[in-house]
């Protein structure tokens, strides 16, 4: 079980930092993740691969460690918590669904909570807390958490609303019950008429489309003011493995947020129209149900990737619109508008399922 655990710990990491981060580093025109520096005795190797990020991360702590020989305790333990929360994050996001192969059965996730929200939303916090230490002027560090902790309220507040309609926290459980259809019908009633019969992805989105905008907003607000820019200011002296550290951290964040929107509002890896057991009773009749699993868990993993990609390249704009607003503009946003919508939101889908309750 440890050795299982352990294999997906090693590439989910690798495939985040050597592929996902470099990968949204390009789609942003930067011409590189990683501050100017010549390869050192860890990353001149070709065979290093996917795994040059951590190279190169190595390549800077020893030079960091010739040119001096104390850093900032505070510093370092906020880089660290700052690299640390997003990775961790990723801990319980499913990249696919549920597989059954042989006797056993296979979640795509390296921690099947069933509180798995809660740990995002720990994680997020835990983030905001690195960050503000990271912040050079001590008197922009409490507006500057004020902010970010206001858009945590409205991003637990839009993923309750969506946890109340698949009954569970837990990430892996929701994205299997996107990998169906619905009936229209089911929801309306007669009063649609011919297109009572029409079906559509069971997918977080349509049942929550509002919670999917309130979370993203959010979500971007909360990084917004971001520690990669604080650390850029005057003062900040932050060393080459830190600044490493919290470029790589920014990309992270941006890169989860996009895929907790594909995992709980996109239905994960899925395709619309076509579940995992379509797909594995196709491909079974020809190759066997084994091999139809594996190929399946592919499908999913490369889809659940390109939808990633996707969100990232459409919410940059609106990323980087929520970046650009003043303090008090944003928490006019927050209060204002997101946390009392949130607050709504969530009151009428618990209105409405009670209600859906009562009638059954």
């Amino acid at each position: 079980m440890l050795l299982g655990i352990g294999f997906k710990v090693v590439l989910i990491a690798t495939v985040l930092l050597g592929v996902l981060v470099p990968t949204r580093a390009r789609m942003l025109g930067c011409r590189s993740t990683l501050p100017e520096l010549a390869d050192g005795p860890f990353s001149s190797h070709a065979i290093v691969g996917l795994i040059r990020p951590l190279a190169r991360l190595l390549d800077l702590i020893v030079i960091d460690a010739r040119a001096t020989l104390h850093e900032r305790r505070d510093a370092n333990i906020a880089v660290a918590v700052v690299f640390a929360a997003p990775l961790s994050a990723f801990a319980v996001i499913p990249f696919g669904s549920r597989y059954l192969l042989g006797s056993g059965e296979i979640d795509l996730v390296v921690a099947n909570l069933d509180w798995g929200i809660v740990w995002l939303l720990g994680a997020a916090l835990l983030a905001i807390f690195g960050s503000i230490v990271l912040v050079p002027d001590p008197d922009k560090r409490v507006p500057y958490g004020v902010v970010k902790i206001s858009f945590a309220v409205g991003a637990g507040l839009a993923l309750a609303s969506l946890a109340m309609v698949f009954g569970t926290l837990n990430p892996t459980a929701i994205v299997i019950a996107q990998d169906q259809n619905f009936w229209i019908g089911g929801l309306f009633g007669p009063a649609l008429g011919g297109f009572q019969q029409l079906q559509l992805p069971a997918w977080g989105t349509l049942f929550q489309p509002i919670s999917l905008l309130l979370y993203t907003v959010c979500a971007l607000g909360m990084l917004q003011m971001s520690a990669a820019d604080a650390s850029d200011e005057p003062g900040s002296r932050l060393t080459g493995a830190q600044y490493l550290l919290v470029r790589t951290a920014q990309h992270l964040d941006h890169l989860l947020v996009a895929s907790v929107v594909v995992a709980l509002f996109l239905g994960g890896g899925a395709l619309p129209y076509v579940s995992g057991a379509s797909i594995i009773e196709a491909i079974g009749a020809y190759f066997g149900a084994g091999l139809a699993t594996l190929l399946c868990m592919a499908i999913h993993t490369s889809v659940f990737f390109a939808k990633v990609l996707l969100v990232v390249a459409l919410v940059g704009p609106l990323g980087r619109r929520i970046k650009g607003l003043t303090f008090e503009t944003s928490l006019n946003l927050c209060w204002k508008f997101v946390i009392p919508l949130s607050l709504v939101n969530l009151f009428l889908t618990a209105h409405f399922l009670l209600a859906v309750e009562i009638s059954q």
